[in-house]
């Protein structure tokens, strides 16, 4: 019941609930126009956040990250690196 209270008191929640409710006085929703596979995989991603939260993860890696830079120009490498080289695996 207390994830309810929260999640209800978020200004972030109240402002797109607001907005979603006015938006369906513009136009009616279609099922079609629901793209399940991206709501799928944003599930799948929150999830897996989630679980990587509870156990600690992300702790984890930011602690060995920060550990390992000397100053703040070195921890964004840290931070951009993977993101750089991730892009440019996917590319080939």
């Amino acid at each position: 019941m207390t994830v309810v209270k929260n999640v209800v008191k978020d200004r972030v929640f109240q402002i797109t609930a607001i907005l979603a409710v006015l938006s369906l006085f513009l136009a009616r929703p279609h099922l079609a126009d629901i793209n399940f596979s991206t709501l799928w995989s944003l599930l799948g991603m929150m999830t897996i956040i989630q679980i990587f939260e509870y156990l600690h993860v992300l702790d984890y890696l930011t602690y060995r990250l920060t550990s390992h830079a000397t100053n703040s120009r070195q921890l964004s490498w840290f931070f951009c690196a993977p993101v750089l080289c991730g892009g440019h695996v996917s590319d080939q």
